[in-house]
């Protein structure tokens, strides 16, 4: 540090006069702790980690946002496509319709096939009405939530994106441990407790200071003399702190520090098990709903063919409409079972994506998706071996 010192110093005599002396002194001060702590660089290591971890709640943040996002889209995308097969039952019973005319036409007995089929089509055209309206109340809570004005509108093809994601699963478990702030803020606890633990040893124990100060000082009864030859200044000062008994206040100081310290490393082994948990479980989600829509996948088309063998069917009397009508239900339940696998593959996709901050389907970290600036600093940079691996979204179209 640097210093300086001036002052007036006035003596009064018995006579009644006074003597005036000024004095100045400036220096240079160095005082060095032994056998303590380094606050200054333990203070300064603790600030940069508090920085650290708000750096980190704003990747976590960023991830959360698009993972929201993403599932409004997708509720969105369901109330489009719902609207999709209810447009598609509605134009077949139609074409059910004109055929049981042109079959009442020629047969009177035909003619309670029309009714049935005109009742069916009514209820199709009302679920039709109703999806709109979901249509409406959906985009309008999907405006709100993204900040959109009232006078923008969404439009979603709903289209299904059946290419596979392939996932290995120890590269997701490798992800989730350097990608994701998790164990980064378990790291930086335990560096926090290691602190702690130092500065508990530092207090009441053997403390040793050494100063020093270097400068040059002057005293004068004129104040302009102060920095005229002024004289060389130093001092050598050690001073020592040696407590004898403290009735075990320290001791159990240092004992519940280092309790908290191992109460933070078993949280770090019960996290880092949790997540490899979590993950390949997710993993194996991921692969079964896959494999679940692409067989529904072909359920649809399956149940698309058989229901234009019934309408063949019908035209030349082999089955009855309400034959023709069951095949046609059938094939807006496979197309609704073919949607609800599909979302909730895409939901175990998002749920691995937030657990690793990696998305699969395009091979690139979120954050860098996103373009988002910053990494995850290695966590042995804290001192800290944690368990390594043995092995190595959809987007709103605005109009």
């Amino acid at each position: 540090s640097v210093n300086n010192r001036m002052y007036r110093y006035t003596q009064f005599e018995d006579d009644g006069s006074r003597d005036t002396d000024f004095y100045n002194r400036y220096y240079i001060s160095y005082r060095q702790p032994l056998f303590q702590p380094n606050d200054l660089k333990n203070n300064l290591e603790q600030a940069e980690m508090r920085l650290e971890e708000t750096q980190l709640d704003f990747y976590g943040d960023v991830v959360r946002i698009v993972n929201n996002v993403s599932r409004t889209y997708y509720d969105l995308f369901r109330e489009y496509y719902e609207r999709t097969v209810s447009l598609g039952l509605v134009e077949n019973l139609e074409r059910a319709l004109g055929i049981a005319q042109e079959l009442a036409q020629v047969d009177s007995s035909f003619a309670i096939d029309v009714d049935q089929v005109q009742i069916e089509l009514a209820n199709a055209r009302e679920n039709v009405q109703s999806n709109e309206s979901s249509i409406r109340l959906r985009s309008a809570g999907v405006k709100r939530d993204l900040g959109l004005s009232d006078a923008d509108s969404i439009v979603i093809t709903p289209e299904f994106q059946l290419n596979p994601v392939p996932i290995d699963m120890d590269e997701a478990v490798r992800y989730a441990r350097e990608l994701t702030p998790r164990m980064r803020n378990l790291a930086i606890d335990l560096r926090n407790s290691e602190i702690r633990l130092e500065d508990t040893k530092g207090r009441g124990g053997f403390q040793l200071d050494l100063n020093m100060s270097y400068g040059r000082e002057k005293r004068d009864d004129e104040l302009s003399n102060l920095w005229v030859r002024p004289d060389n200044s130093y001092t050598v000062n050690v001073s020592a702190d040696i407590p004898l008994w403290d009735w075990g206040e320290r001791k159990a100081r240092l004992a519940s520090s280092e309790i908290g310290i191992q109460q933070t490393l078993l949280r770090i082994e019960e996290q880092e098990l949790e997540m490899v948990s979590q993950v390949r479980n997710e993993v194996l989600n991921v692969r079964d709903r896959e494999a679940r829509t692409m067989a529904m996948r072909d359920n649809l088309d399956l149940a698309t063919e058989v229901s234009e063998t019934s309408f063949q069917r019908y035209h030349t009397g082999v089955i009855s409409v309400l034959d023709l009508l069951l095949s046609l239900r059938r094939e807006a339940e496979t197309a609704e079972n073919l949607l609800d696998a599909y979302l909730s593959w895409r939901s175990s996709l998002r749920s691995l994506q937030q657990q690793t901050y990696f998305d699969f389907e395009r091979g690139i970290p979120v954050l860098d998706r996103f373009g988002v600036e910053g990494r995850l600093p290695d966590n042995g940079n804290l001192g800290i071996q944690l368990p390594r691996p043995t092995q190595a979204s959809p987007g709103i179209n605005r109009h």
